[in-house]
């Protein structure tokens, strides 16, 4: 039967095959995999706005810090590195030639636990639109959505307890065009993580997020509006500027001490 005439079911099982080769990327690190499931000018939205095109997808990506487990204490049992896998269930897909519209639930499972026991920890659905591209099914838009929303993405949870006052009052307080490039330059040059930056400056994690993804998008072209900030908080970055830059300075030095004074 020639692929003009494909039915229904082969044309599902290749699309299957793309979704498959999307989350073995996503769980094996593979940017390069990962992006080629989508067309040139596809379109990825994961809740902080759309990455459009592969190279922007590639980025805005890449912007996003890797979180690491904190150091277990000396005393503490040796365990293996944590893992995690994608799974996708419940797919419902339409074609029309060389189109094509999905929705279908993930999960993820993980054992990022002290006794790096398998469990759910996470779980959303996507919303596809994909065409054909020389034979190839390729998303032309994916949507990832998480009920329980995390911040950059995709993998862990940046959630605090907060009073829904404290919620209102960080999301209606805007900030100058320059805060917000000061403390996306400084989340990007500290060796801290975004959400202790985030903590230090007095702003919820989630927004930092948002105004990183915000300049991977946009370049020097982002935040162009007018927030109003006071003196007092322009000061703020500029004091967790220069200490963060006294910091690393200062544990430079330490580890030059360190390896100049080890016996020969």
């Amino acid at each position: 039967m020639s692929r003009q005439n494909s039915t229904y079911a082969e044309e599902r099982a290749l699309i299957e095959d793309l979704q498959a080769r999307y989350m073995f990327a996503l769980d094996f690190g593979d940017i390069d995999k990962y992006i080629a499931t989508f067309t040139e000018d596809g379109v990825l939205d994961i809740g902080e706005g759309e990455w459009r095109g592969r190279e922007t997808i590639r980025a805005c990506l890449l912007a996003i810090p890797k979180q690491e487990e904190p150091a277990p204490s000396p005393d503490a049992p040796k365990l293996r590195p944590a893992s995690g896998r994608h799974n996708i269930t419940n797919i419902v897909l339409r074609t029309e030639k060389d189109r094509a519209w999905g929705r279908a639930y993930w999960f993820h499972l993980g054992n990022k636990n002290p006794e790096r026991r398998a469990e759910v920890d996470s779980y959303g659905h996507y919303e596809d639109e994909l065409v054909k591209v020389n034979g190839e099914w390729l998303f032309s838009r994916r949507k990832w959505s998480c009920p329980e929303k995390m911040d950059s993405k995709i993998r862990v949870r940046y959630t605090r307890p907060e009073s829904k006052e404290q919620a209102m009052t960080s999301e209606r307080r805007q900030y100058t065009a320059e805060f917000k490039r000061e403390a996306v330059e400084l989340s990007e040059t500290s060796d801290k993580s975004v959400r202790q930056i985030a903590e230090d400056l007095g702003i919820r994690p989630r927004l930092l997020y948002r105004w990183r993804a915000t300049r991977c998008k946009h370049g020097s072209d982002a935040f162009p509006g007018h927030g109003n900030v006071s003196a007092g908080e322009r000061e703020v970055v500029e004091l967790r500027r220069e200490l963060e830059r006294t910091r690393q300075e200062r544990d430079i030095l330490k580890k030059a001490l360190a390896i100049f004074s080890r016996p020969s």
